[in-house]
Parts: structure tokens; C-alpha cells; sequence
């Protein structure tokens, strides 16, 4: 482990890394219908990765002025979000439009709707210093534009699945729970746990049973706030790995489209749900742990480490 590095965000996102090639690997292999974990996963697992984005960028909004910041966050967000996007172009031109216009980016939203929600939480701090307003104040009235714009504007229109504006409404709210986690912690206490889990529980039930999107939201919160206060709390199992996923989360998210595409084909089909649950797991492991050292061996180039996983290298 690095010096310096929070092993509490690195094992969050380790969580978060091994839910989403989960929930992939269902999904691609047209097995996720009715399955329990994929509906956990599909809930919990993106909250994980915006709460620890909004925390870690506490210190960025802090040290840097807005263009720098927007600067440091297209090298590392928009230039794998390009690479990678490339990467399919070549692999398939002829749905590279098709992926471009769909709100998903055929799963590299994630980067995109990161990179724009701290051009929101940005921008709203620097008019926020500018107008000698509080900044809390001026994020909530960004976020009620993006509602306004969601309940009045059609979801399916160019602008919004270019730009994933739908995502970036969805996802805002955890960013900034997450940039204000040092208000928050008073809350995330080992005692409220069983609370969060009972009301996820419900929530998650409903969602299952009757796939109401209206659950969605209250199935993220608690689930977030039900782990949080887990594993702020030194609840972690099986610590090391996690954490040293969490390390490569990234490199493991954007590389794994890639895995999955080759492996999908050859899956074979088992009946039984149980099974299938823990062959998935292990096939997931392999996935993730192939694209650590696929991730390892690519960045041993500097130009490499650069587009494709957004890592500026010192020279010393």
C-alpha cells in the first residue's frame, strides 16, 4: 500500500470494482434476469465510486483554481474516456455513433458523468467565491436547475444521451455527500448501521419485486450509508485485497469492457443459480485480477499511463 493512501477509499472502491464486473458479467451474458446479486449490485455499486470521488476531491477543490482543476480532471477522466472510446471505434466502426449517442457510452458513462459533475460542483464554488455566497447554497440551486431540466426536458433527446445528463443528475447528489463527508461522519456511526441495512433491505425488496424506479434512490443512499458506516468503522474483510483493487479501480473499469467482450461468447450456460452465482465470482476475480496486470504492464509506458488511465508520471 502507498504511503499516505486511506485504506477505507481504496477498500470502498474495491467493493464497488468487484459489484460492477459482477454485475456486468450478468448482464452481458443475458443472465441477470431475476438474479438477486445483479439487482444488489446494480443499486450499491455506482454511489460507492461518487461518495469516495466527492471526498477525494476535497483537498483538489481546496488547492486549485477552477481551471486548473477542470485541467488535472480532463487529463484524467475525459483522455481514458476518448482512448477507450476510440478503442471500440476501431474495434467496431459501425457502432461507434450508436455508442456515442447512447447516455451509457457503451459503460464508459462513468468517466464522462464524473469529469461533468465536478465541472457542476466547479463552477458552483467559483460562483459561489465570486458572489460571496455559501457554497452548499449554490450546489443545491445547480442541482435544482438539473431537476428542473430532467422533469420538463425529455430524457430521450440528443443533448441529454450525448452529454448523459440523466446520469449526472442521478449521481450529483452522492458526489457532494461525499465532498462533504467531514459533516456527514456524525452519521455513519457503527450503531446506525442496522438501521441503514433494515431500510435498504425494504427498499431493495420493493425494487426487486417490482422494479419501481422510485426505489432506486432510497436502495443507493441507505446502501451507501449502511457500507460506509461499516467500513469506517474497521469492518473490513479481507482488507488487503480489496484495498489493492481499489488501487486499480479504475484501470480495472475501464479495461474490463474489453475482457468481458472476449470471454462472454464462451460462457457456458449453468442452470442452477447458485452455481452460476459463485462460477460468476470466480470468473470475476479472473477478469479483475487479468486487467491489474494488463493496467501494470501498460503503464509501464508514460505516454500509455497517460491516455489510457489519465496517470501523469513524474520524470524523477
Amino acid at each position: 500500500m502507498e504511503k499516505g493512501r486511506n485504506v477505507t477509499w481504496d477498500y470502498a472502491r474495491g467493493i464497488a470494482i468487484l459489484m460492477i464486473v459482477l454485475y456486468h458479467l450478468y448482464g452481458y451474458s443475458n443472465r441477470g434476469s431475476g438474479s438477486i446479486p445483479v439487482s444488489i449490485c446494480h443499486t450499491v455499486q455506482i454511489p460507492i465510486f461518487m461518495y469516495v470521488s466527492g471526498v477525494l476531491s476535497v483537498s483538489s477543490f481546496e488547492r486549485y483554481e477552477l481551471g486548473r482543476l477542470l485541467y488535472n480532471r480532463a487529463i484524467r477522466l475525459c483522455l481514458p474516456f476518448i482512448s477507450f472510446m476510440l478503442i471500440w471505434m476501431i474495434i467496431n466502426p459501425t457502432g461507434f455513433v450508436t455508442r456515442v449517442l447512447d447516455e451509457f457510452k457503451g459503460g464508459y458513462w462513468f468517466v464522462l458523468v464524473l469529469f461533468e459533475i465536478t465541472l457542476i460542483a466547479g463552477l458552483a464554488k467559483y460562483i459561489a467565491e465570486k458572489t460571496k455566497t455559501n457554497r452548499l447554497l449554490t450546489i443545491l440551486l445547480a442541482f435544482v436547475v438539473m431537476t428542473f431540466y430532467e422533469c420538463f426536458i425529455p430524457r430521450d433527446n440528443v443533448v441529454n444521451r450525448l452529454f448523459s445528463i440523466n446520469l449526472v443528475w442521478h449521481y450529483f447528489p452522492f458526489f457532494i455527500l461525499g465532498f462533504y463527508h467531514s459533516n456527514l461522519r456524525k452519521y455513519l456511526q457503527l450503531k446506525l448501521s442496522a438501521f441503514y441495512f433494515l431500510g435498504f433491505a425494504a427498499a431493495q425488496y420493493y425494487f426487486y419485486m417490482t422494479g419501481n424506479s422510485i426505489a432506486l434512490p432510497f436502495c443507493n443512499l441507505l446502501s451507501l450509508l449502511f457500507l460506509m458506516s461499516l467500513f469506517l468503522n474497521n469492518i473490513r474483510p479481507m482488507e488487503s485485497l480489496f484495498s489493492y483493487l481499489g488501487i486499480y479501480s479504475l484501470q480495472i473499469y475501464l479495461i474490463h469492457y474489453l475482457l468481458l467482450s472476449l470471454v462472454i461468447p464462451y460462457l457456458p450456460i449453468v442452470e442452477n443459480r447458485w452455481l452460476e452465482f459463485f462460477y460468476f465470482m470466480a470468473l470475476t476475480f479472473a477478469v479483475i485480477m487479468i486487467a491489474v496486470a494488463i493496467s501494470k504492464f501498460l503503464m509501464r509506458s508514460k505516454l500509455l499511463a497517460k491516455f489510457l488511465f489519465g496517470i501523469m508520471k513524474s520524470s524523477h
